[in-house]
């Protein structure tokens, strides 16, 4: 429950499901707790702190966490404090995809109830469609074809997340939340080893550069940004000259591009 400022690394269901950034601790939070406010960590769907220095299994700080929360079988909105309406869905099928895993909105850790593929701990996979497995939008599989040590960059995950101030939200499919797309890999060609982040390659016009594109303002910090070849001319009097390795370097003056990505070796 929140009682005053006090944030630490967690992972919890709240809000429209799993938390998974946080804000870091305080350098400063003093070592042993004096009054329950001492213990509070800002969160209200995580359950009430006290100051119990006594007490068998009080954490380093003296405190202990009592309860499970105040939305005990039902989804906690961390955002507005206060408990969402019973799904009456719940009585009967809180596991409505036979997943084994309770939907969110019944108090589990499932995202997506609709959803048998899709649950915390199922191994993500990379695929066109986006699709998130495993309820962590900052995961999209291993996928590298030309086992040069980067994941392709077309992996990436089609979440549906609420914004927060307290991490990422994924929301289940009865909330209504905004689209996002989290990129994780790297490599903009993986069926050549030659080529990886930050590769340059010659082209007629100039020079081309698997690098990292801008995110739109709107997206979340914890989101990557998007690896893809972006094209550039070499400035005047420079010449791309290709390299053994399949890579190219413009050469001459200063690089256009403000400083200069050497190809990758084999």
């Amino acid at each position: 429950m929140r009682l005053r400022p006090f944030s630490v690394f967690i992972v919890f269901v709240a809000a429209a499901g799993l938390v998974v950034s946080m804000e870091p601790s305080p350098a400063n939070a003093q070592t042993t707790c004096r009054y329950n406010t001492d213990c509070d960590d800002g969160l209200f769907c995580n359950g009430v702190e006290l100051c119990m220095p006594s007490t068998a299994g009080a954490d380093a700080r003296g405190c202990v966490r009592r309860g499970n929360g105040p939305c005990p079988g039902v989804l906690c909105l961390e955002e507005t404090k206060r408990c969402a309406a019973p799904d009456p869905r719940c009585d009967k099928t809180p596991d409505r995809d036979g997943d084994g895993h309770r939907a969110y909105e019944c108090g589990g850790t499932d995202c997506d109830d609709d959803d048998p593929e899709r649950y915390p701990g199922r191994p993500e996979v990379c695929d066109a469609a986006g699709h998130d497995e495993d309820c962590d939008p900052r995961t999209v599989g291993n996928k590298d074809d030309d086992h040069d040590g980067f994941v392709d960059a077309a992996c990436k995950n089609v979440v549906r997340l609420i914004p927060s101030t307290k991490g990422l939200y994924l929301a289940p499919p009865s909330v209504a939340a905004t689209t996002y797309v989290f990129y994780g890999g790297t490599d903009c060609d993986d069926n050549d080893a030659h080529f990886g982040p930050h590769t340059q390659v010659c082209t007629p016009a100039g020079i081309r550069v698997c690098s990292p594109t801008p995110k739109p303002a709107s997206y979340p910090s914890a989101a990557p940004p998007r690896f893809e070849w972006q094209y550039f001319t070499c400035a005047a009097g420079q010449s791309c000259v290709p390299q053994p390795n399949g890579g190219g370097v413009c050469v001459g003056p200063p690089s256009p591009i403000g400083q200069p990505f050497p190809a990758l070796k084999r």
